[in-house]
């Protein structure tokens, strides 16, 4: 058990349902509110006096807007933490006491790291690839919601990510075995980052993603999940300045 020492099992059926029952929620959840957005959408343009071809159009057009993406994405995440919290009840005590372990300041030194080697190597993949569908979706949303999306993307979407593929999957891999934690905590991570499987694009940008992924479980294997939120956190926070002075200089 002593390479579980900074780890937080909670037992393999909860560390399997927490990620693939999480994973599956999280979708499940994203689809009802798409599709409540999509009725209420498609009702208020009803009632506007569109039909036939300009309502689907104008629908369309809604859908991709930064306030329907910000919507549909943002309240999902909010719905899913309601459900972790509840999931997680009996094991906040743990999961807090590791953020008082002065281990929990190696996530800054994660963190910090992370987004330097992932800036080097955005920029080296930028002579092939364009942006991914992920990050053109959070800069559309960015323009438009600066303050929501910074909130958003450093302090509640690593809640969410940490719970299910550290606390969840890593755990539960490393308990048949620490490489293949790595090697898939790291790939599964990538790939639900990718929006289209299909697009060469999205796999010029697969190393980006893997790399988070990679150092996100060891964020989490040497400092706890305390270590890995603050990892996570940091390299988003410093991402998302990056991102705005990018987008509003």
């Amino acid at each position: 058990m002593s390479s579980f020492r900074n780890l937080t099992p909670l037992g393999a059926p909860r560390e399997l349902g927490l990620w693939l029952g999480g994973y599956v929620l999280l979708v499940f959840i994203s689809l009802v509110v798409s599709l409540a957005a999509t009725a209420f959408a498609e009702s208020v343009l009803w009632e506007g006096g569109l039909t036939g071809a300009a309502l689907s159009e104008s629908l369309s057009k809604y859908l991709s807007s930064s306030s329907a993406l910000a919507f549909v994405n943002y309240s999902s995440y909010a719905i899913f933490i309601l459900l972790l919290v509840a999931f997680l009840w009996k094991d906040w005590s743990r999961i807090l006491k590791t953020f008082r372990s002065k281990r929990v300041l190696l996530g800054f030194v994660f963190g910090v790291g992370l987004f330097l080697l992932s800036l080097a190597l955005s920029s080296l993949l930028s002579i092939w690839a364009t942006p991914s569908q992920n990050q053109e979706t959070n800069d559309l949303m960015t323009k438009d919601f600066p303050v929501l999306v910074f909130l958003m993307t450093v302090f509640v979407v690593p809640i969410a990510e940490e719970a299910m593929y550290r606390l969840g999957l890593f755990t539960f891999l490393k308990r048949a075995n620490p490489i293949l934690a790595y090697v898939l905590g790291t790939i599964l991570f990538a790939l639900v980052h990718m929006h289209d499987l299909g697009s060469a694009n999205e796999w010029l940008n697969f190393p980006v993603y893997a790399l988070g992924g990679a150092a996100l479980c060891a964020a989490y294997d040497h400092s706890g999940i305390g270590g890995s939120y603050i990892a996570h956190a940091t390299y988003n926070a410093l991402a998302m300045v990056v991102n705005l002075i990018g987008i509003f200089a």
